[in-house]
């Protein structure tokens, strides 16, 4: 018989090393696509949130990456080395230390503080949005001024708030400086120094009108915005309400109906000015127009419907849909006042229902 010959001895394949092994190769690795796609999607939601104007702490979402982006190194790079695992840790440690002494910086984020701070006034009411805001003018924000005198001249402190409208800011761009003369000339009516508050007036109508012109919207915002400055503080009124009427009868924008009706309103016309802010809030329903609507049923001896639309203008959901409710937090401190002085009034019999 023939010998059978030895089978040939199977190659054999090492076996992977044990990732619990010490010097195996970890089981992910932190790629360079990996990196590249994440700054990619990073970079493109912190670019929305800048051009959509949200009030967003960027610095949070960069801290956040970046500690992201160290721990996903860490543990793709050093897993099985507990010694620098643990390095690490403290490492993270350190950063989250580091983050926490950075938010008590004077001014972190300033927006996003107002923010927070609004909505305490809105919520929460005067006297919590004055504590919140005067945090921030402590911190050195000069934007937080004009809100913490709103706050104090809605609590009935006009003193405080007219000394806080004529501190002088180191920095104030033009808008800022309109709105102070705004609540200022409000300020200067109610403590009864008129010769002062007609000079504000002027000094308001000049400064807006520039304001409005500079930023491009030509001659019909800027008439706009004085007719509305007329209306607020019962100035100028036959002026006012022809240079609305002339905007209006070439435009339909729903804001200008609702200037025209509170020009009617002023100068004594109610029920027109009712048919004005109607329409308006048809097609632009915001808290601005509903306090118009507030003052114009009041006015018209219907206190029912006057602390509804005071309600509506109050109403969180309202400021939340316009996102940021700083712009129409004027609006606000007056809807409150005009409720408090409906609730403790006499309630007359509706002439409207």
């Amino acid at each position: 018989s023939v010998p059978r010959r030895p089978s040939p001895v199977a190659r054999q394949v090492p076996a992977a090393p044990s990732p619990s092994r010490p010097g195996s190769p970890a089981p992910a690795r932190f790629g360079r696509s990996f990196l590249l796609w994440s700054l990619f999607v990073f970079g493109t939601d912190a670019a929305a949130v800048f051009l959509l104007g949200f009030p967003i702490a960027l610095e949070a979402h960069w801290g956040g990456f970046a500690t992201g982006a160290f721990l996903a190194w860490a543990l793709a790079a050093i897993r099985p080395r507990a010694a620098l695992r643990a390095a690490a840790i403290v490492a993270f440690a350190v950063v989250l230390a580091a983050g926490a002494l950075y938010l008590q910086r004077p001014v972190f984020n300033s927006d996003y503080r107002r923010f927070l701070a609004d909505r305490e006034f809105l919520l929460a009411g005067p006297e919590r949005g004055r504590d919140a805001y005067r945090e921030l003018a402590d911190r050195g924000d000069q934007g937080a001024l004009v809100r913490l005198a709103l706050a104090c001249y809605e609590a009935g402190d006009l003193a405080e708030a007219r000394r806080l409208l004529e501190e002088k800011p180191r920095d104030e761009d033009a808008f800022e400086a309109f709105v102070k003369l705004d609540l200022m000339v409000t300020v200067l009516d109610e403590t009864g120094d008129r010769p002062e508050a007609d000079l504000r007036f002027e000094e308001l109508v000049e400064k807006s009108r520039a304001w409005s012109l500079a930023k491009g919207g030509g001659e019909r915002p800027a008439d706009n915005n004085f007719a509305m400055h007329c209306a607020d503080h019962s100035r100028r009124l036959p002026e006012a309400e022809e240079a609305i009427l002339g905007i209006v009868l070439r435009d339909i924008d729903p804001t200008y109906r609702d200037t025209l009706g509170w020009v009617y309103l002023r100068r004594g016309n109610p029920r027109s000015a009712l048919i004005a802010c109607e329409a308006s809030w048809e097609l632009y329903p915001v808290p601005e127009i509903a306090y118009h609507l507030a003052e114009i049923h009041a006015a018209l001896g219907d206190p029912e419907r006057a602390l509804e639309w005071a309600a509506e203008a109050l109403s969180p959901r309202r400021h939340i849909e316009l996102g940021h409710p700083g712009s129409t937090l004027f609006y606000v401190a007056h809807a409150r006042k005009l409720r408090a002085r409906l609730e403790t009034e006499p309630r007359a019999a509706s002439t409207t229902r």
